[in-house]
């Protein structure tokens, strides 16, 4: 093995540029075991820049499953044959380890805690010791900074390791403290089911709505035109021409502002998806000291990571006994008068949150008694986490993305039209269109086997139709 390792060392150094790596860290040999370039390939494709479904200019960067193989015209340091065998150990060994040891325990915060030197997360670590008669101590499980390299090159120097159990009580305690206060009952129960400003995305959805009528209305009109052209004129071809190109140019920018559409409407279904699971965490809070108790080490994590985004802790105890030196929630709490993002005891200060919330009145309100426990009639407590994964909401397929998938699959592009018209001769939900109209003015264009048989993959592809 110290063969192997030396002679990989003694290889890499000839491509390796001197003073650029200290050593050989984890992610890097896998790095190489992963990258096909050493056995004289490229590889095209393996990573692509995807945009974030829902946002605007926000991007990505996805590992893609399949990608392009090619021989390259440099001299490759080992056997396509080795490689290949390196790559199958790679992937039966490249997997999470089973855990043996402690299997009902958790890292509850590990990656919130953050590392007062660095800023970066700590995470969660084990001490276990074999007993001289052949068993084990009782783990001690703690939180360290994994020491990583700061911007001017120098590592972080905190070492401290905080027992697990004492900073995870501390934030329950914290997290208890504000809960039984009764403003803050009355404050969440305001914000469950409150209605979300989203004034500016829906006069940007009506501005386009009236682009993509007037447009359409254009399109129609000139079609027809089309339609009437006197064939006995002797500017016909020249006449039908330039009104094809401007027909096509319509049809082109019909495309466009369906696409736009479509993206704020993505946008806007995230926005409420992401009020709805903002209430279904108020609702856990509001019966926060009933069920943390219950929970299990996955499910406190679960949780707690559902609403918390930091933990801060200073370097040291302090005198009075404090370990934590602040919090920061992923939505507003309700703390001090005031809705807030976080939390900061060092200067007695609270971040307020500017949040796009207007408390209208509900159209009703319903009430329901809910128990929770073992027995009939209740919710069990035991699988909260798995329900709740269950219950999280698929990301929402655009025409956009079938078409973006068709044409880089197949290298062709295809209509709005012909994925509606598919989608209803498959009998599969269609939704009202905006430029619905009555009567067409010219027959409707059919599309070719080759992107029906797309645009099926396509439906395949994002699970919207089974395999037939």
């Amino acid at each position: 093995l110290q063969r192997e390792t030396l002679g990989l060392q003694t290889g890499l150094s000839l491509y390796i540029s001197p003073n650029t790596i200290e050593g050989f860290s984890t992610s890097f040999v896998k790095g190489v075991l992963d990258n096909p370039i050493y056995c004289g390939k490229l590889a095209f494709g393996r990573r692509k820049n995807e945009k974030i479904p829902g946002t605007r200019n926000e991007y990505h960067i996805v590992k893609q499953k399949d990608y392009l193989l090619s021989d390259g015209v440099h001299e490759a340091i080992i056997s396509e044959e080795m490689w290949n065998q390196a790559h199958r150990k790679r992937q039966e060994t490249g997997v999470l380890q089973v855990k043996t040891h402690s299997l009902e325990h958790e890292h509850i915060l590990s990656g919130i805690i953050k590392c007062p030197v660095c800023g970066s997360g700590m995470y969660g670590n084990v001490n276990r010791k074999k007993h001289p008669d052949g068993g084990y101590y009782k783990d001690y499980f703690y939180y360290a900074c994994k020491h990583r390299k700061l911007v001017d090159g120098h590592r972080c120097t905190y070492k401290r390791q905080w027992n697990e159990d004492r900073i995870n009580a501390a934030v329950e305690e914290i997290i208890r403290k504000f809960v039984k206060n009764p403003k803050f009952e009355q404050e969440i129960r305001k914000q469950i089911g409150s209605s979300i400003d989203t004034s500016e995305l829906d006069k940007e959805y009506d501005g386009l709505k009236d682009r993509l009528s007037q447009t359409t209305g254009a399109k129609n009109r000139l079609a027809d035109q089309m339609d009437h052209l006197s064939v006995s004129d002797k500017n016909y071809d020249k006449k039908y021409n330039d009104m094809q190109e401007r027909l096509d140019k319509l049809y082109d920018e019909i495309t466009d502002i369906e696409d736009a559409m479509e993206e704020v409407e993505t946008r806007l279904y995230n926005i409420r998806q992401d009020k709805i699971s903002e209430d279904n965490v108020y609702q856990f809070l509001l019966f926060f000291d009933k069920l943390y108790d219950k929970f299990t080490d996955l499910e406190k994590k679960t949780f707690l990571k559902s609403f918390l985004s930091d933990v801060f802790i200073y370097e040291e105890e302090q005198k009075d006994g404090r370990i934590l030196k602040g919090l920061r929630f992923k939505f507003p709490i309700y703390m001090n008068g005031r809705n807030v993002l976080g939390v900061d005891w060092d200067n007695e200060s609270t971040d307020e949150t500017v949040v796009l919330l207007s408390y209208k009145k509900p159209d009703g309100h319903i009430n329901v008694k809910v128990e929770f426990g073992e027995g009939e009639g209740k919710v069990p407590l035991d699988n909260i986490a798995k329900r709740a994964e269950e219950y999280k909401p698929k990301e929402r397929v655009t025409y956009k993305m079938i078409k973006e998938y068709i044409e880089a699959k197949y290298g062709f592009k295809v209509h709005t039209a012909y994925i509606a018209e598919v989608k209803r001769d498959l009998g599969l939900p269609m939704y009202d269109a905006p430029n619905a109209v009555e009567e067409l003015k010219q027959p409707r264009k059919h599309p070719t086997a080759e992107k029906v048989e797309a645009i099926k993959d396509a439906l395949r592809y994002f699970e919207i139709m089974e395999e037939i």
